[in-house]
């Protein structure tokens, strides 16, 4: 039996041992991380406004002409992310469009790009690019806005492609204003044609915007003066006898005697064109006025192309005169030849008249060229 003094120390002891498990056991309690409670994650389905932003893509494509059943689905997916609060469910579209390059809606891709830009970043929140101009021209835009943590939802891919043409030819029509036996024929062929609009002519200012109207570009044909005495370059014409100040108001006069130009070639002017003192004040307003200049090549001696270029003006010369012989079999043969040298350098600027004749030959010649491969354009298309 143990004694009683025997009996207080182990109670004492116990005691102690229960006291430091006690303890120790709170310690590793208090250790323990505090379970945080769980933040529900709130689910939301973006569905009906991903439809609506569907329906908004197809009313651009119609405002930018480009037809909608040309428009493929490639494949749509369902797409889930999460953030610290939210789900957000949504579908993904992808779509591709064969952007047509020729035929009356073809338009060149890399020249309209900007207007199908701005279009879709005026009515979307998110509009990101990527252009390709290498193999082939593309244009992607990914498409979408913001939900909720600013988080950038993207609900569609649109792919614009086309092939790059084989080449391209610019066709400048001179003498709108004054000859209108052909100006019906021309404004009615549905291809870019560029016009060469005299000045003060009795129909200067309505073929101007006639052709405008039409989808023509429109520049001054300005009249230069000629070699010959006898031939009259008409009014608005500039001589090489004039000071430099009168070269420059007659200039004025006559581009402020049109609707707005994107360009210049020349009347005739076969003396004039090759007269550098003319043409550097002629070109200086060119520049000031942001257009561009094409040589019509009326003299081997021509020096406004040279010029130009010196003065960092868009420009190109005129390759040839399509309809010397104003004879429709032998324009459609002028135009054959000629096209074939645009396909040898790429690009080709030529020139015709407000002739009956030719605008018949270019009309007949269209289907030849686009199987060839080559895209018409605006000069303006070839000079920048």
């Amino acid at each position: 039996m143990f004694k009683s003094k025997e009996i207080v120390i182990i109670t004492i002891l116990l005691s102690i041992l229960m006291v430091l498990t006690s303890c120790g056991t709170e310690e590793e309690e208090a250790m323990k991380p505090q379970e945080e409670p769980q933040t529900k994650i709130k689910k939301i389905d973006y569905q009906t406004k991903v439809e609506a932003i569907d329906e908004d893509v197809h009313k651009i494509l119609k405002n930018i002409r480009l037809k909608k059943q040309k428009l493929g689905k490639d494949k749509s997916v369902t797409k889930i992310k999460k953030t610290e609060q939210y789900q957000f469910d949504w579908s993904y579209n992808t779509y591709h469009l064969q952007v047509p390059l020729f035929g009356a809606a073809g338009r060149l891709l890399s020249e309209y790009r900007t207007e199908v830009i701005n279009k879709f970043k005026e009515q979307f929140e998110v509009v990101d690019l990527e252009w390709d101009n290498q193999q082939q021209q593309r244009l992607v835009l990914n498409i979408g806005f913001k939900a909720q943590d600013e988080f950038k939802l993207i609900t569609h891919q649109l792919v614009f492609t086309q092939p790059h043409p084989k080449a391209k030819m610019a066709i400048i029509i001179d003498d709108f204003g004054f000859n209108r036996q052909g100006t019906q024929g021309m404004l009615s062929i549905n291809r870019p044609l560029t016009a060469a609009v005299l000045p003060f002519r009795p129909y200067s200012e309505k073929d101007a915007k006639l052709a405008k109207a039409a989808g023509l570009e429109v520049i001054l044909h300005q009249p230069l003066e000629p070699i010959s005495p006898q031939a009259n370059p008409g009014q608005g014409a500039i001589y090489t006898d004039m000071e430099e100040e009168e070269i420059k108001q007659t200039f004025l006069k006559n581009l402020n005697s049109l609707p707005k130009v994107s360009g210049i070639n020349h009347h005739m002017g076969s003396k004039a064109s090759a007269d550098p003192r003319v043409m550097k004040q002629l070109l200086s307003v060119v520049k000031d006025k942001d257009l561009f200049y094409v040589d019509s090549s009326t003299s081997q001696h021509t020096v406004g192309a040279k010029i130009a270029r010196q003065k960092n003006i868009p420009t190109k010369e005129n390759h040839l005169f399509i309809d010397n012989v104003d004879k429709q079999q032998e324009i459609e043969k002028m135009i054959s030849r000629l096209s074939e040298v645009a396909l040898a350098k790429g690009e080709l600027i030529i020139v015709g008249h407000v002739k009956k004749n030719t605008a018949q030959a270019i009309k007949k010649m269209i289907p030849e060229l686009e199987e060839k491969g080559i895209k018409l354009v605006y000069a303006s298309q070839i000079v920048n």
